[in-house]
């Protein structure tokens, strides 16, 4: 009985070493669309998959500094963001958002509206 005990701890230790030894795989995916918009801004979208959940990240590059936009993402057709923002100093605006990683094709699209009226908005799918 005892040499049965002892054989089963060895091969649950061994199986453990096993597990510990290989490594988590991940799977990650990342895709990234640039567009100008309707003026002299640009806007690129950015999508990255990792462990069930899509980061966003949706740029807006050439803006007027310290002027607010309203931005929106959609996912699969329902707002996941809505907000105002000012672009920094530099004319640069970024926001991010986490969702969770949808069955089937995901599909993102972000619009971002100026004070003066421009409009970007781009369609990305992952």
């Amino acid at each position: 009985m005892k040499k049965t005990a002892a054989v089963l701890a060895t091969s649950a230790v061994a199986a453990g070493a096993l597990i510990a030894a290989t490594p988590a795989q991940a799977f990650e995916v990342e895709r990234e669309k640039t567009k100008q918009c309707s003026a002299l801004a640009f806007a690129t979208l950015s999508l990255e998959k990792e462990f069930n959940r899509i980061d966003v990240d949706f740029d807006i590059e050439n803006a007027t500094p310290a002027r607010s936009w309203n931005v929106r993402i959609k996912h699969n057709g329902n707002t996941v963001l809505r907000t105002q923002r000012p672009a920094d100093y530099e004319g640069e605006l970024d926001v991010m958002q986490q969702v969770a990683d949808r069955p089937g094709k995901d599909r993102f699209i972000g619009r971002a509206t100026g004070p003066n009226g421009e409009v970007c908005r781009v369609k990305l799918g992952i």
